[in-house]
């Protein structure tokens, strides 16, 4: 059933578009459908996942305030100890850096409007050019006919100044089969391409996009649909009795990150290994801490085994932590 399985969540805010809200009333009332088959799903005895032998230690809070949600995480490819992020939906297009330790190393701004619903973002070197890309693809009622991505060249962030960056490309797309909300965004570089990964649907659905450094294509692509992943937990009674209303969201993505053939993926709960090329294969589990809503995860440059994740600050007060993952495997 494929029109029924979108189920959305959060404030629905007063802009929401007329027919955006029409939508809102078709997929809420299809809450029940799906969340009643995800439910039956996961309590009719699916095998277990093999669990990944992992270390995860926590490297410090997120010093910057401003970060309030920090949605994505990118790491730099000019400096091996710098990370990149970005809050979410509501906050003006500006990129924070930090070390390791997430002590703030600076602030630039995108000459760009403000963003709808930057949710992810991710690097890339091409040619010896450093890049960062910003994806604006949350979409948590269902109504956006496009989202985008804008990447800008990375600045270095020890030589240059803290100054507004001009957008290198920006590309709309829109989804074959309708508005999806997303949260997991990468760069397969052996591709060539951008890959994203839905949330709030039922398998977890991943598209790949034309990875575009220049301002010379103006029209609206389409994501092209690559796997539909049944990997992934579904929602168990179990859930919901321990987590209450956030329960049928703790297995669905919120950040991705790829290293060679390693495709990693955080959840609420969780996170995920799966190689790109079985993406249909089953995954393998690292336990994660329950300290906070992850957000985003990023293996370190030039790493398959190392990888670091960090929180929202909640409330806009609370500390916001920086994880560090260490997968055990090799």
């Amino acid at each position: 059933m494929h029109l029924l399985r979108y189920v959305p969540m959060g404030i629905i805010r007063d802009s929401i578009r007329i027919r955006g809200s029409l939508r809102l009333m078709l997929v809420l009332s299809a809450l029940a459908v799906s969340s009643h088959g995800a439910l039956a799903q996961e309590d009719s005895g699916a095998s277990p996942l093999q669990e990944l032998k992992a270390t995860v230690t926590w490297q410090g809070g997120l010093e910057a305030r401003a970060l309030n949600e920090s949605s994505g995480l990118a790491a730099s490819h000019r400096h091996p100890n710098v990370l990149w992020s970005i809050n979410d939906s509501g906050s003006k297009a500006v990129l924070y850096a930090m070390d390791l330790t997430g002590r703030h190393l600076g602030s630039w701004s995108i000459d760009m409007p403000d963003p709808i619903d930057w949710e992810a973002m991710t690097s890339v070197q091409v040619n010896g050019t450093y890049y960062l890309v910003v994806a604006d693809v949350g979409d948590n009622t269902a109504w956006r006919d496009t989202v985008s991505y804008t990447v800008v060249a990375e600045p270095d962030v020890f030589n240059s100044a803290e100054s507004i960056l001009e957008p290198v490309s920006h590309l709309r797309f829109r989804y074959p089969d309708g508005p999806r909300d997303c949260e997991a965004v990468t760069v397969d570089v052996q591709g060539q391409r951008l890959l994203l990964m839905s949330k709030r649907v039922v398998p977890i659905e991943v598209y790949a996009l034309p990875l575009v450094l220049d301002n010379a294509h103006s029209d609206v692509f389409v994501a092209e649909k690559i796997a539909d992943l049944d990997g992934l937990p579904r929602v168990s009674v179990k859930d919901m009795d321990l987590y209450g209303k956030a329960g049928p969201w703790m297995h669905m993505p919120t950040g991705m990150t790829l290293s060679g053939d390693r495709l990693l993926v955080t959840t609420p709960k969780d996170a995920y290994l799966f190689s790109l090329a079985r993406l249909l294969s089953p995954p393998q589990r690292i336990a994660m801490p329950s300290i906070g809503q992850r957000e985003a995860i990023v293996f370190a440059a030039g790493s398959e085994n190392v990888a670091f994740v960090s929180h929202e600050r909640r409330y806009g007060k609370e500390e916001a932590s920086l994880l560090r993952i260490e997968i055990k495997d090799r």
